[in-house]
């Protein structure tokens, strides 16, 4: 399920369809990474990222999230790869702070409000059966095709429930919509003019098509 370039050490799995998984170091955080093998790490660790198919992406619990755990996660989408948050020791958070950790967690990452979460303890075992079955749900969404007329139904039906809204004296009129074959979860729509789609109503259409096929832990 995920390449691996060959220099990266690598575990192979055999389940169906067969698993590579790729172990890369860690990413320092800006300013903290040295020449030689701190740099090489982070352009293998990066090379990984633009090859594999599903990435998972280890937050530490102590640290709740960082600004560079965003920054790792925003490059992982906008590579159009698959995603789950694997939030490791779990063990050290007092059960009477967890369900607090958790919607603090998940008010700071609303925006990737579509990427599955794990918390899991790599001390105590916790979740850790649960990663690859994850990673495997994930991947199957990131390979999910939708025909032409599904599509135009449910970007038609998103339409119908809210206009889109007029710049000047136009408004957006969308033709057709349709699922890019050439690449994964991608989604195109023929309209009158791009300029008068903004980005709110772009997420508003994603959105309703996340609601009607799903599409967990994938970029569109």
């Amino acid at each position: 399920m995920v390449k691996m370039p060959a220099f990266v050490p690598a575990a192979r799995i055999t389940l169906a369809p067969p698993i590579l998984l790729i172990d890369t170091a860690g990413i320092k955080r800006r300013g903290r990474v040295d020449a030689g093998i701190d740099y090489y790490s982070l352009i293998r660790a990066i090379q990984a990222i633009t090859r594999c198919d599903v990435a998972l992406l280890l937050l530490d619990a102590a640290e709740f999230i960082t600004a560079q755990d965003l920054h790792i996660a925003s490059y992982i989408l906008e590579a159009g790869k698959g995603i789950v948050f694997l939030v490791n020791k779990w063990d050290i958070i007092p059960q009477v702070q967890k369900r607090e950790f958790k919607q603090l967690l998940e008010k700071r990452i609303r925006f990737m409000y579509y990427i599955p979460m794990l918390y899991l303890s790599a001390e105590t075992g916790e979740g850790l059966g649960r990663v690859l079955p994850l990673a495997c749900q994930v991947w199957q969404e990131r390979q999910k095709r939708l025909s032409d007329s599904a599509v135009n139904k449910a970007i038609q039906e998103a339409v119908d429930i809210h206009l889109p809204p007029r710049v000047g004296t136009k408004r957006l009129q969308i033709m057709r919509a349709y699922q890019d074959e050439s690449k994964p979860a991608n989604f195109v729509l023929q309209v009158n003019d791009p300029k008068l789609i903004p980005p709110p109503y772009q997420r508003y259409l994603e959105k309703k098509l996340r609601s009607k096929f799903g599409f967990r832990g994938v970029p569109l």
